[in-house]
């Protein structure tokens, strides 16, 4: 089933973009051309790029991948190795339990940390655990052998049978619905890449022995071996290009200002590689995947794809458009094209189902003379009271058969962060319920001792957990620095058949919140041998890695055997109220290279116990409003309020400290004098006055992002849900409530 998700602004309807654009001529220069000439010509289209910087932050892997892998009604990272997907949390920050996964490995030219090493085209965030079990393994159907499946996520691995060498290999087989994908993955990497990497033939350990041509093979150009390209043909004749295909192939285009050619024209796999091979390709005759036609064509090949009846090309049966989530009485919009060929009559839309009356669609009829041309109609949903709610669009004409358009949309309530604050009083805020009465809860909390509490462990006994891997530096004769394993945990070593090789390599932990500590200490065991003990160390970070500061250790090993010693307590005193992480770093040189070995990873300590106390007069029924005034407050004290509407759960908690005596009220004007507006993710504030003050705080009232001395344009990138923006310049403050 497909899905179109919307991320939309709050009452600002956006047009949905079902596909990209590639530059006018762009394969221009490939036409007529045919075999090893057309496969250099595309590499000479494609090869100049724009190189990301691999790992993390801005302009980085990761900061392409919250875009080109996001799930946008979601948030979930759209994992190909594990159905278990974990959420994005801002661009460029690491996915938990995830690392980036090279699918054309990188041990198959060496692991040098060129071009191909960091091209997206190929990267994918994948499952820890998964892609350590996947290994460097080419792409095949294994038919023996196969590889525990708690630990392969949703890939099968296992051997093959090699008639070229007469021996069993391993090989990783993914879904049905990314076959495709990863085809003309490897399709663009042989193409990109391929003139100018040797791969590697002289170790069976490595996949490319058993999958790639050497350089003196007869048709070198092909790459890979019969038996590979085989697969490949297959998987990419069976899983045509997707929409998910083609949005991440135009996200990556967004930083990368290259394209995949095997996205953009399917069928040139088979001028190259497939059952075209000796003909010169005819771009005029051939079907792009950004055609809308072609996603209404039975053949997706490319290579043919004539419409000879009335057809709807789009939208396709069986989309979802997710409208996401907003609250009673505000209104979510968004555009659908209808597209068709052939068509000559008029087109009908309708909704149906348990919660039609919170969808509407306009117009309701489209002309055969406006479908042919597309014409976008507003879908928008309005809902009246909370919970989960979906409907059907029907797209009926006499001409085709009924399309069905699944939409759905979440109605939410939430507490709002607090109003006019005095030093005795604040406003109370909260979205609309659609009910008639709300119950407010005031109070206070008061420590009242302390109680033991682990804030994050692993024991790395299953695999690599939550914690993710950075090689600063890996030479090209190894495949990894840091490895899970079964008996010694995360073990590090650049110690390769007698050798000693220059490395740097990260193991980090998750985000570990110190925000309720009273006191925390970090231990764990470790065993090292050989190598210099000054290679080794232990970071910590409060600022999401982009600063690191030493730990002391107390207790190291030796180095002159394998038992596991007790680190003795690390003292985290100092980073009580924040998160942090953690990192073991491990670095050697040609001279010396020990081998580390982690396990039993413990951050503990003491938490406050804190025990409520009810503000008089509270909880009190408000009957139909969305704010209430709390009076009779003492002044610099720390409250929190929770409001619970007629019928439904109580909503998120508030915190509001009170002014103290001396302290000036800051009035509260709510104004539409900003100006925002939304450009993909990126939202956009404009009209900002000098030395304004900005800060954004979520539904649950926690302050998300805070910036001083503002530009006149602002520009935020934030996760889907509610947000409230206030502005405060002069004793004044400007805000507004915005939906992702």
């Amino acid at each position: 089933m497909r899905k179109l998700i919307f991320l939309l602004v709050f009452l600002l309807a956006v047009p949905c973009v079902f596909a990209g654009e590639m530059p006018e001529g762009y394969y221009t220069t490939a036409n007529g051309k045919s075999d090893s000439i057309l496969k250099s010509t595309l590499r000479q289209i494609i090869r100049a790029h724009t190189v990301l910087s691999y790992g993390s932050g801005e302009g980085s892997s990761w900061y392409c991948f919250y875009y080109s892998d996001r799930d946008t009604a979601t948030g979930l990272c759209m994992d190909m190795y594990c159905d278990d997907w974990k959420p994005f949390t801002t661009p460029g920050a690491v996915v938990s339990g995830c690392n980036i996964e090279h699918s054309f490995a990188k041990s198959w030219w060496g692991g040098a940390n060129n071009d191909a090493y960091k091209d997206c085209y190929h990267l994918n965030p994948s499952n820890i655990t998964a892609n350590s079990a996947r290994s460097n393994y080419p792409l095949g159907v294994p038919t023996q052998d196969f590889k525990d499946p708690s630990t392969t996520g949703s890939l099968r691995i296992g051997k093959r049978y090699s008639e070229e060498y007469g021996t069993y290999h391993y090989v990783f087989e993914p879904k049905d619905e990314y076959k495709g994908d990863f085809a003309r993955a490897y399709f663009y990497m042989a193409t990109c890449y391929g003139d100018e990497l040797t791969w590697r033939k002289d170790n069976p350990d490595v996949g490319s022995y058993y999958a790639m041509r050497s350089p003196t093979d007869n048709d070198a150009y092909l790459e890979f071996l019969d038996w590979e390209i085989d697969v490949l043909l297959a998987w990419h004749r069976q899983d045509p290009v997707s929409i998910k295909e083609i949005n991440r192939a135009d996200a990556v285009n967004n930083f990368q200002n290259n394209r995949n050619p095997f996205i953009d024209y399917p069928c040139l796999v088979e001028y190259i590689w497939g059952n075209r091979k000796g003909e010169n390709v005819d771009f005029s005759r051939l079907m792009s995947s950004l055609d809308v036609a072609f996603l209404g064509c039975e053949d997706k090949s490319g290579c043919d794809c004539t419409i000879t009846v009335p057809t709807l090309t789009l939208p396709q049966k069986n989309t979802e458009i997710e409208l996401g989530n907003t609250t009673v009485d505000s209104k979510r919009s968004t555009t659908l094209t209808i597209k068709g060929e052939l068509l000559t009559e008029d087109i009908t839309l309708s909704i149906s189902g348990v919660n039609a009356e919170y969808f509407t669609v306009s117009p309701t009829t489209v002309s055969a003379a406006q479908a042919l041309e597309g014409y976008n109609v507003t879908v928008s949903y309005l809902p009246m009271q909370l919970g989960e709610h979906s409907a059907i669009l029907t797209i009926t004409s006499s001409e085709f058969t009924a399309v069905p358009v699944t939409l759905s949309g979440s109605c939410i309530f939430s507490a709002l962060e607090a109003t006019e604050i005095t030093k005795n009083s604040f406003k109370a805020n909260w979205t609309n319920a659609g009910v008639s009465d709300y119950t407010l809860n005031v109070f206070t909390q008061t420590m009242t001792g302390k109680e033991p509490t682990t804030f994050y462990s692993e024991s790395f006994e299953a695999g690599q957990g939550d914690f993710t891997i950075d090689d600063k530096k890996i030479p090209e004769e190894l495949s990894y620095i840091w490895k899970w394993d079964s008996q010694y945990g995360m073990k590090a070593s650049a110690f390769l058949n007698q050798v000693a090789y220059e490395s740097e390599s990260w193991l980090i932990s998750p985000e570990i919140n110190l925000q309720n500590a009273v006191s925390a200490k970090l231990t764990f065991r470790h065993a090292r041998r050989f190598g210099d003990l000054s290679h080794l160390s232990v970071k910590i970070s409060d600022d999401n890695g982009i600063n690191w500061t030493n730990l002391t250790i107390a207790n190291w090993p030796d180095g002159s055997n394998w038992n596991f010693l007790a680190s003795g307590d690390v003292i985290l005193d100092a980073y009580i109220g924040k998160t942090v992480k953690i990192a073991f770093v491990y670095t050697s040189t040609t001279s010396g290279a020990a081998t580390w070995e982690i396990k039993n990873f413990v951050v503990d300590g003491e938490k406050s116990a804190l025990a409520k106390t009810l503000i008089t007069g509270f909880p009190k029924l408000v009957s139909n409003v969305q704010n209430y005034v709390v009076t009779g407050l003492t002044p610099k004290t720390n409250y929190f309020y929770t409001v619970t509407p007629a019928g439904f759960e109580k909503s998120n908690e508030i915190s509001v400290t009170t002014l103290a005596e001396n302290e000036t009220m800051i009035d509260y004007v709510e104004t539409n004098s900003l100006v925002y507006y939304k450009a993909g993710d990126m939202l956009h504030v404009l009209n900002i006055e000098p030395e304004t003050i900005v800060k954004v705080f979520d539904c649950t009232g926690r302050l998300v992002e805070s910036r001083n001395h503002c530009a006149s344009e602002e520009v935020f990138t934030l996760p889907k849900g509610v947000y409230l923006f206030k502005a405060l310049n002069n004793g004044r403050t400007q805000s507004f409530k915005i939906v992702y």
